[in-house]
């Protein structure tokens, strides 16, 4: 995952322009493209063949006719619902697949009115810190502000005055709840599900920054301990998705030398007795990473914390960038699509959790 020197980058930016709300997903040095996973639809023959010794040879001929009509037309589609919970893994009951486009779509109704009640008090956090900003403060952020790469900083115009409105996260929904999507992963496949939230994006938005539809993950919440836990918090350059091979992908961008995709696995016990993250994530571990650090093209088997923290690259680690782009497409190929329950919607029925 994308490590502390890249926090201390993001933290210690200069003032950016508030049109970082609709920033790339891109890396600043890497063109990174995605493309919507496609896979092969796999055919299952089956020919049978009855024949008795009494058919004559052209009854014979038109049996077998038959039966390769009946092959030619037969398809097995895979859904990736058989794979279930797997360790180190994310829990893919409710993956679908159709003409190779995985999507996760939780529909069981006990599932979501049961965790929609666990993580009453993570949805109370979204709504009072957004109504926080929107009332209290009295200002919405316009296209003349400026802002500063933080928790996230806002600075009025017209005033020589900043003010802490929270993570990138809310530049992504444009202060509208309306936009946030979310919906339940067990993601480390223990039985308990985790709370995560992401974007609906218009098509204007990916129109006007040329970008594909991609369901990224923004924001995400567990259970610990019996404890609410804000385990994610992120934004567009800086995010989680989730891959059809049941593993978590983390994309991040600290500047032009710091950039990458990192693989990873979540282990709620890893979030034990921690507080809520401001920025960052927490409880999840990084198996393996591709990308750049301090300017150096590398794919890493292991996490590259010991890096950032001063460690020598290991020379075997050293790669071309085209290797780099090729690997990170190979990846970002895999990312599926997520069906998102709408927070508007849990708001209709919870009233009272948005007053």
């Amino acid at each position: 995952m994308i490590k502390k020197t890249i926090i201390s980058l993001v933290m210690t930016a200069t003032v950016l322009m508030a049109a970082c709300n609709t920033a790339s997903v891109s890396s600043d040095s890497a063109s990174v493209t995605t493309s919507v996973v496609t896979t092969e639809t796999t055919t299952e023959e089956k020919a049978k063949e009855t024949v008795s010794d009494t058919e004559t040879s052209s009854a014979s001929t038109e049996t077998s006719t038959e039966a390769s009509t009946e092959t030619s037309t037969e398809t097995s589609t895979e859904t990736a619902s058989e794979f279930g919970p797997e360790e180190g893994k994310y829990d893919r009951t409710y993956l679908t697949e159709e003409d190779g486009v995985y999507t996760y779509r939780l529909t069981d109704p006990a599932i979501i009115e049961k965790y929609d009640e666990l993580y009453a008090d993570a949805f109370a956090d979204t709504i009072s810190y957004n109504e926080f900003i929107a009332k209290d403060m009295g200002y919405f952020p316009d296209s003349t502000a400026t802002c500063e790469a933080r928790t996230l900083v806002y600075q009025k115009p017209e005033k020589e005055e900043f003010i802490t409105v929270g993570s990138a996260y809310i530049q992504e929904y444009g202060f509208d709840l309306s936009n946030i999507g979310y919906t339940y992963v067990d993601l480390d496949s223990d039985g308990t599900f985790e709370l995560i939230m992401g974007v609906f994006y218009s098509d204007d938005y990916t129109v006007q920054y040329d970008l594909p539809q991609r369901d990224y993950i923004f924001r995400e919440y567990a259970l610990v301990d019996g404890k609410v836990v804000k385990i994610g918090e992120g934004g567009n350059r800086w995010c989680h998705w989730l891959g059809s091979d049941g593993i978590i992908y983390e994309l991040g961008s600290g500047g032009a030398g710091d950039w990458g995709i990192s693989r990873l696995r979540f282990r709620a016990s890893k979030a034990a007795g921690e507080e809520d993250v401001d920025w960052g994530f927490l409880g999840f571990e990084e198996y393996e990473f591709v990308g750049a650090i301090n300017s150096v093209p590398v794919h890493l088997n292991g996490s590259s914390n010991d890096i950032y923290e001063g460690a020598e690259i290991p020379e075997d680690a050293v790669i071309e960038y085209e290797e780099v782009n090729a690997l990170m497409d190979e990846w970002e190929a895999g990312q599926i699509y997520i069906d998102w329950l709408k927070m508007s919607d849990y708001m209709s029925g919870h009233s009272s959790s948005s007053n």
